[in-house]
């Protein structure tokens, strides 16, 4: 299948951690025989005049540029797009394969949420960090659709409103197809990989139930401490992939084999 892998990032000021997650899409792409193509911030051009007018959230438009993007990427030829958030640290390169069962998929995230008696709570949900489409899908449209209506019925529209609150409810309405191989490193998760502790790491590994081969490392909510007191800094970002990517994900995985 004829597939292109894209990304976006701005091209100024971008940490080293990064540029490496970057590199591991482009050398896991090139693996597989996909194409790869970078969009600098040209990337928002595709997005209607009167959204960029609407909100300077980076983000917001990213999700709706994303789905433009890709459209436009299939019209060019390509039978498969697969957007991957430029951070996102691919750690299994040789076992991530794409499924072919549908012609559309997400990401499968779940989210420590807070402590109780039995451990933590996990907020389950679903994310665009990677997003495939492949041609003639009936989900790619009505996605476009739903997110001008969302951005033409909301003066202020919600910094995640037409990624994971839209995905997360659309989820509980109907089967959406994910990448359950595909994490979410949020705050905990990245301070156990960072410092070696293991305060939710192994319940987050052993919720998902599957051996994971990248992960989404949680830009986004930098500098928002909407789950967690624990901050995202480059420091921490950075040495939670370089012990994903050193071990191969075994830093990770390793939980599920310990369940008995």
């Amino acid at each position: 299948m004829h597939t292109v892998v894209f990304q976006s990032f701005r091209t100024h000021d971008v940490p080293a951690w990064i540029d490496r997650c970057m590199k591991t899409v482009r050398d896991w792409a090139a693996a597989r025989g996909f194409d790869y193509r970078f969009i600098d911030d040209r990337f928002f051009d595709c997005v209607p005049e009167k959204y960029r007018a609407k909100t300077t959230d980076k983000i917001m438009l990213s999700d709706l540029a994303r789905l433009m993007m890709s459209k436009q990427l299939l019209g060019e030829g390509y039978q498969r797009t697969v957007w991957v958030d430029g951070d996102v640290v691919v750690f299994a390169p040789d076992s991530w394969e794409l499924p072919t069962d549908h012609d559309y998929y997400f990401c499968y995230e779940i989210m420590p949420v807070n402590r109780s008696s039995a451990g933590f709570r996990f907020d389950v949900r679903a994310n665009n960090a990677v997003s495939i489409f492949s041609a003639g899908n009936p989900f790619q449209d009505f996605y476009i659709h739903a997110c001008e209506q969302i951005m033409d019925g909301n003066a202020n529209p919600e910094h995640w409103a037409l990624g994971t609150y839209f995905l997360s409810w659309l989820r509980r309405a109907f089967p959406l197809p994910l990448l359950h191989n595909v994490g979410t490193f949020g705050p905990r998760v990245l301070k156990d990989l960072a410092h070696g502790t293991t305060d939710v790491l192994p319940l987050y590994v052993r919720a998902t139930n599957v051996p994971l081969v990248a992960a989404n490392c949680c830009v986004s909510m930098r500098d928002k401490l909407v789950t967690s007191p624990i901050e995202i800094t480059d420091d921490l970002c950075t040495a939670a992939i370089d012990r994903c990517i050193e071990s191969g994900g075994e830093v990770v995985n390793r939980y599920l084999r310990s369940i008995s």
